[in-house]
């Protein structure tokens, strides 16, 4: 989200700033300190403005990385990536707390995602983790939200069964997460119902009309692409490699 919406902002308002101090420039005098001063301060006000998205962008990409939860339904622990501070952590399935939580808002919708919570004895929150999918909500009304209710519900009802109930009570899923993706598989990501671009004549035009006419689904499209490119993988104990099995983790 930040990688792809906060570089552009911050780009869009470093621009304005270079562009009011170029026009400072140009009009004015060089020499004219009080018209220097200006070009300076507009060149400084971008950069205050600009920073602290610059510094989300990187902080999504370096510092968060990419987070993801490992259910082992044999040995029941859960292997999950911490949303306190971002680091790989285990704790037992009858240890968590889950429930329906709201994820973030944009300009082209809501969404809402799983997440699992770990308490202190006092009732105070521990940690923290999500895991499987968001649902993306384009409006906010009883309809959709009880969609999204039924939908992660749905999703978690899979996660207890294979838990519960063991592997064999679940369809196996064989989609993964690919961390080298083109653009159109990028796109295929957040539009499921598109399909991959084999490079005809009919998905470029329709690429092209996408990209004008959607433009906050392209922007997180190109954000999608260069996150799972380029992002910060989790690290996990080589005891959690030998429980689950090397080939379970996503990698490059």
């Amino acid at each position: 989200m930040y990688l792809s919406w906060g570089s552009i902002g911050s780009i869009f308002l470093v621009s304005i700033c270079i562009f009011f101090a170029a026009m400072i420039f140009i009009k004015e005098d060089v020499l004219n300190i009080p018209a220097t001063l200006a070009a300076l301060a507009a060149l400084g006000m971008g950069w205050v403005s600009a920073y602290p998205l610059f510094f989300a962008a990187k902080s999504e990409l370096k510092f968060q990385g990419l987070q993801y939860t490992v259910f082992n339904a044999n040995s029941k622990n859960i292997h999950f990536v911490s949303e306190v501070d971002f680091q790989s952590k285990t704790c037992r399935w009858d240890e968590c707390t889950f429930c329906l939580a709201y994820s973030a808002g944009s300009v082209d919708g809501y969404y809402y995602e799983l997440k699992g919570y770990l308490f202190n004895e006092d009732g105070s929150t521990k940690d923290s983790f999500s895991f499987d999918d968001y649902h993306y909500m384009i409006s906010n009304n009883d309809n959709t939200r009880q969609m999204m209710i039924k939908d992660l519900s749905a999703r978690f009802e899979y996660v207890r069964r294979f838990m519960q109930e063991g592997p064999d009570s679940v369809e196996a899923v064989t989609e993964t997460l690919d961390l080298k993706p083109s653009l159109s598989e990028a796109a295929h990501r957040f539009q499921p119902r598109s399909e991959a671009s084999e490079g005809k004549k009919f998905h470029v035009i329709y690429s092209i009309v996408r990209t004008v006419f959607l433009i906050p689904f392209s922007v997180q499209v190109v954000g999608h692409y260069f996150f799972c490119r380029y992002c910060r993988l989790p690290e996990w104990p080589q005891s959690v490699i030998d429980e689950c099995g090397k080939d379970i983790f996503p990698k490059r």
